[in-house]
């Protein structure tokens, strides 16, 4: 048996490689936690499993070889060697062995105690054992080394102990009623790896073997800390269902990965209703316990406190939690909180739970001996990162040490970062990330956990465990943070974090570059080339390009940018995407009209097959997207493009020349704007597309307002849509009047409940009136019905946090686009403003508008914005832009501008109905006045542009001649009287 044992000591040796003379010596082996003797046969080695492999590779030169391989414990000394006759080896030989080979073995005499503690356990003791691994060169009857090299791992022998906390019951009570949607699971245990695993519960099961038998609901795999937040990703916990819950602790054996199951707890989740977690009508959110942590001796007691939070983090001053212990074997606890512990040892959950909500503290029980047995101190100190320090990389890397007396201590860590740091010490910032490290005193941030979010600081601690992963000692804290570059968007970092995690950073991603001083210079031009840019499209201030992912980090190296960005997302100015029939050209009324003129029509895409089919060939195309698709980036970007030529074709003179542009991106549309105007020589434009964008505080002081409206001069005019914002719009002035870092919607209320619907993709904008220079921060956030952060499949929140400072984001705006709501149907969520650093009163005046595209079901409170102009065009300060609103449409955006300016100009019906289906908005308005006013220039192509507007607005209805409106500017247009006022041609 002793040899045997040896030879298990064996397997741990590491892949290395020693060349000597030549000679190549490699080494693959299985690595485990945990070695058992239940493992090993003695008396068939050959039918063990094979646990190394040794490659031996010989040069140029026959040879006589053998191998030793030597074992030395770190606490025990030297175990003993192996000796493994390879015989005569060719030149250039390649000889395999495993360990099912090695036969002969000398043992030392320290490996006595080895010996003896693994026949009484079953497995061998933990150490950090060193191989120093031989390779001996026979030939001529002597014995010459030709290749050794050493190397040590180390065994940590986790144990199986395992208690589930919560939430549940076991099965011989009545499940738990549970009514949060993503329970928060937890459990304890002295193991360091687990999955957990998640089953619903068939009618008629009532045992654990029964429900194991089932499929699946979830599987959360590599599981490193003993809590598990239900993710809402999953599929989604049903009303009045009941499911099962378990945790299986992987322990590595040299048989493979051995799983030890817990006991099985079960919940009915009931969906939940206004009265749940409510005490004397106040809504509890979350509750503390404290100490978090505690070490008694057995017999001792310990008191536990609580406290109780509302969803404002107000304290909830009565409600009174109710108090358990898991496992319950080791001690009690009273209805005041005092745990007092039992005769044995181990680790202890005290929880304390209200309805759903739970928070526990551990107590580690611990006997005069186990205390005195780690009676020398342990001093581990972080070395990096040092405290206060901004790491430019997502994925930062980790140095500690540690300092000991302590012979026997594993070299065992665990990491913890708390963050991110908000309000408050940091100590009190809930565990962002924890992480296991054995024999090693580094590691990196990994890519397959919750990224670490640019501008957030958090805290870390090392903390040294002993074998049975209990706390020895903590460092000091030190904090850290995540640079933001000041040029680099959220969604550009949050694309990048992405592409890691899926390994496609190598792909090519499309940005708009914002130059800080136009046009591009030729040396920016060369090292945006020399990283590997193509270069699209130059349209001042902005250069659109595509370049790889893994080559941003060196792209805001470069000087002369001011802002990186991905394309704004597009926006449509219509109520409905359906698919849509087009229209006989008969029912076609088009207006008078005596000479030519030239229209364009502004669209995302175009159905090329359909327009045919409804105009002929009366109609160019000219598209300006970089890769040239007509159709658009969807079909829904060519249906829009269809029911706009519909409504531009209904009145449109038979004068008219059409040219149908279409594009993706803003600098795009510039382009697009310069060649109709230049190239083409157009008349007049159509727009009925913008972009989830602010470029100003609604004012038509940007940058883009003012070159289209140069472009533009006198030698065209635009008819923009106002936009659908009437009912998803808000702004005011952010106001915090309690201090917790969020916008109060309403006195007391820091949040927007907003309908939304899971079939719909939803854009939010948020903005401010600081642009040029902005000295505020603030942050949007999409939570679900109870206040709950929502993250996506990577573990990143649904929000947008720049970091404005005068020295950092130059932008006042915030954008979180293509929400897809993660319940089915029509379902609450909340939305929230924030401003991460907690400004003073006097700094709390920032007037924001947020923005939420499509409009949602429904709100609370209610859109109270006064103006709803989303279209940067529509709030343009020059007469070559007319604004268009829809009569009759309660999406319709009203004015002023923010700078007090009446909006829109003038309106007209936004419907259009082909056989069964209706579109309807600003999107169909526009291209109806568009074709009013080519009738009215093309026969009267003397008039001036208020000329124009004079005439049209003596054609109106519904609205006052002598007072323009924000509803519906100067009135509806009154096609009738037109016709009749133009005459014939």
């Amino acid at each position: 048996m002793r040899p045997f044992i040896l030879a298990i000591l064996l397997l741990l040796a590491v892949s290395e490689s020693a060349f000597g003379q030549g000679v190549d010596v490699q080494i693959d082996t299985v690595p485990v936690d945990v070695l058992r003797l239940s493992d090993f046969d003695p008396l068939n080695p050959s039918a063990t499993s094979v646990f190394f492999v040794v490659t031996v590779t010989n040069d140029d030169s026959p040879r006589d070889l053998a191998i030793r391989v030597d074992v030395r414990a770190v606490r025990a000394g030297y175990l003993g060697s192996a000796y493994l006759e390879l015989g005569q080896v060719p030149p250039n030989g390649i000889i395999v062995r495993t360990n099912q080979e090695f036969e002969a073995y000398d043992v030392g005499d320290a490996a006595e105690d080895l010996v003896d503690f693994a026949l009484e356990r079953g497995v061998l003791p933990p150490d950090e054992y060193v191989f120093k691994v031989v390779v001996i060169d026979q030939t001529g009857g002597g014995e010459v080394i030709v290749g050794e090299e050493d190397d040590s791992i180390i065994t940590t022998n986790p144990t199986t102990n395992l208690d589930l906390v919560g939430p549940g019951t076991e099965f011989w009570s009545e499940p738990e009623e549970l009514s949060t949607p993503q329970p928060l699971f937890q459990w304890l245990s002295n193991a360091t790896d687990f999955e957990l695993t998640v089953f619903e519960v068939r009618p008629g099961q009532i045992s654990p073997e029964d429900v194991a038998t089932n499929l699946p609901v979830y599987t959360a795999r590599d599981l490193s800390v003993e809590t598990f937040a239900y993710p809402s990703f999953a599929e989604q916990l049903k009303h009045g269902v009941t499911y099962a819950w378990q945790v299986n602790a992987l322990v590595g054996t040299a048989s493979g990965t051995a799983r030890y199951p817990s006991q099985m707890y079960w919940f009915t989740f009931n969906s939940p209703t206004e009265d749940d977690f409510e005490a004397d009508n106040v809504f509890v959110n979350s509750l503390r316990v404290d100490p978090q942590e505690s070490a008694i001796k057995p017999g001792e007691s310990v008191r536990f406190t609580y406290e109780v939070f509302d969803a404002d983090g107000a304290l909830v001053l009565n409600a009174v939690p109710s108090w358990r212990i898991v496992p319950d074997r080791l001690g009690e606890i009273s209805e005041d909180g005092v745990f007092t512990a039992g005769d044995e040892s181990g680790a202890v959950a005290v929880v304390a739970s209200f309805g759903d909500v739970e928070d526990y503290a551990t107590v580690v029980v611990e006997t005069v001996e186990e205390v005195n047995s780690r009676r020398d101190s342990i001093f581990v100190e972080v070395l990096s990162p040092v405290d206060g320090q901004e790491f430019l990389e997502p994925s930062p890397d980790f140095l500690w040490q540690a300092s000991t007396s302590d012979s026997t201590f594993r070299n065992a860590y665990l990491l913890t970062v708390r963050g991110p740091i908000e309000f408050g010490a940091a100590e009190q910032a809930p565990v962002f990330w924890q992480h296991n490290v054995t024999g090693a005193s580094s590691t990196s941030y990994p890519g397959s956990v919750p990224g670490l979010q640019p501008g957030n600081t958090y805290a870390m601690t090392v903390s040294a465990l002993d074998e049975r992963n209990n706390i020895l000692s903590t460092s000091e804290g030190v904090t850290f943070s995540l640079a933001t570059d000041p040029k680099i968007s959220w969604e550009v970092l949050n694309a990048w974090d992405v592409a890691r995690r899926q390994q496609t950073d190598s792909l090519m991603l499309p940005l708009v570059l914002t130059l800080a001083s136009p046009p591009l210079q030729q040396t920016v031009r060369d090292e945006l080339v020399g990283i590997g840019a193509v270069i699209e499209i130059e349209a001042d201030p902005w250069v659109q390009l595509s370049l790889p992912f893994y080559q941003i980090d060196a792209l805001a190296a470069i000087d002369g940018i001011s802002l990186v960005s991905l394309p704004s997302p597009h926006i449509l100015f219509s109520d409905t995407t359906q698919s849509i029939d087009p229209a006989d050209v008969e029912t076609f009324k088009p207006l008078p009209g005596r000479v030519p003129i030239k229209v364009a029509v502004f669209e995302f895409g175009f159905d090329q097959n359909a327009i045919t089919s409804l105009v002929g060939g009366r109609v160019t195309y000219h598209s300006f997207r970089a890769d040239g698709a007509v159709g658009g980036s969807n079909t829904v970007d060519a249906l829009h493009g269809l029911a706009s030529v519909q409504a531009l074709f209904e009145y449109l003179p038979r004068t008219a020349e059409v040219h149908l542009i279409n594009f993706n991106t803003e600098p795009e549309f510039k382009a697009a704007l310069t060649y109709a105007i230049d190239d083409l020589g157009v008349d007049l434009i159509s727009c009925s597309v913008s972009w989830a964008n602010a470029y100003d505080h609604y004012d038509g002081t940007s940058f883009f307002t003012r070159s289209v409206v140069d472009i533009l001069d006198d030698d065209a005019t635009m008819i923009v849509a106002a936009g659908n914002f009437a009912q998803s719009h808000w702004e005011g002035s952010y106001e915090d009047n309690n201090l917790n870092g969020a916008h109060d919607f309403t006195p007391g209320n820091d949040f927007l409940e907003v309908q939304l619907d899971n079939t719909k993709r939803y854009t939010l904008l948020l903005s401010w009136d600081e642009w040029g220079a902005p000295t505020r921060n603030l942050d949007v956030e999409i939570l679900n019905d109870r206040g709950e952060r929502l993250s996506d499949a990577f573990g990143r929140p649904y929000a947008s946090r720049n970091v404005q400072s005068a020295d950092g984001y130059i932008e006042p705006m915030e954008r979180i686009r293509n929400f897809q709501p993660l319940y089915p149907g029509v379902r609450t969520y909340r939305i929230r403003l924030t401003s991460p650093n907690r400004p003073s009163p006097s700094d709390l005046a920032p007037n924001f508008e947020l923005y939420i595209y499509p409009p949602p079901e429904g709100s609370v409170p209610e859109p109270d914005a006064a103006s709803s102009l989303a279209s940067g065009l529509a709030t343009a300060r020059s007469n070559s832009i007319i604004p268009v609103g829809a009569s009759s449409f309660e999406h319709s955006s009203q004015g002023p501008t923010n700078d007090g300016r009446v909006r829109p100009d003038f309106s007209t019906s936004g419907v259009i109905r082909l056989n069964q289906a209706t579109f309807e908005g600003t999107s169909f308005s526009t291209p109806r006045v568009t074709a009013v006013i080519a009738s009215v220039i093309s026969m009267h192509p003397e008039w001036t542009r208020q000329e124009i507007s004079n005439f049209l607005q003596n054609a109106t209805y519904g609205g006052n001649p002598a007072e323009k409106s924000n509803q519906l500017g100067w009135g509806s247009l009154d096609i009738e009287a037109i016709i009749s006022a133009l005459g014939t041609e």
